[in-house]
This record gives C-alpha cells, sequence and structure tokens, in this order.
C-alpha cells in the first residue's frame, strides 16, 4: 500500500502521521457518533489547531491517545500543520464538500413545520 507519511520528532516522542486512504476515511465517515461517550473532555475539546482537535491527531498519527493528552499544546500545533499538509486534497477540497452534502441531508431528513 502507498502511504505518505512524516516523521516528526518531541524529545523522546516519535510521532508519524500519515495521509488518510479513501478506505480509512470512508471508515471514519461510517463510525456511528458517539453523543454519550465523549472520548476527550472538555478541555480537549477546546484544544483546536487551526480545525484539527484532539481527535483528528488521533486518527491522522501513530499516537495512542493517552500519548495524546501527554505533548503540549505547542507540539500539538505542530502536528495538525503536518496533518493538514499531507491530507491536504481532504481539508481543502472534500470536507467543505462533505459538510455542504450532511447539511443537506441533514435539513431534508427533519421533519417540516407545515401549519
Amino acid at each position: 500500500m502507498f502511504a505518505i507519511t512524516r516523521e516528526m520528532q518531541f524529545g523522546e516522542c516519535t510521532v508519524i502521521v500519515k495521509e488518510l486512504t479513501v478506505a480509512e476515511v470512508r471508515a471514519w465517515l461510517n463510525e456511528p457518533a458517539k453523543v454519550d461517550e465523549p472520548e476527550f473532555d472538555l478541555l480537549t475539546g477546546l484544544l483546536s489547531f487551526d480545525g484539527i482537535g484532539m481527535e483528528e491527531i488521533h486518527r491522522f498519527t501513530d499516537l495512542k491517545k493517552e500519548q495524546v493528552e501527554q505533548l503540549p499544546p505547542s507540539a500539538l500545533k505542530q502536528i495538525a500543520c503536518v496533518i493538514k499538509e499531507l491530507n491536504s486534497v481532504f481539508f481543502n477540497e472534500y470536507l467543505s464538500r462533505l459538510n455542504t452534502l450532511k447539511e443537506r441531508l441533514s435539513a431534508t431528513s427533519e421533519p417540516s413545520n407545515a401549519a
């Protein structure tokens, strides 16, 4: 399998950032939404770097969730930049279209308030 990766070093911690394959993106989109069980708490939910949050950092790297939590925000920001770079086609071209499609599907599946 062809995969684009970049290795980053933070002290003793080596992080491998990867470009997701079409199959990995499809699997991600097909995962059920976890409404009752957030994987991260409010603080980590607030930590977002140009649209890349804690869940994305975990998904686009070889880091385990516990390892993501151990990194300082400055390292997470650097990792997020590389994630955006390696996955630029997904973030720059397809994510906006995907969000538009989700909004349309959501609007058509909501019951209308006809009087």
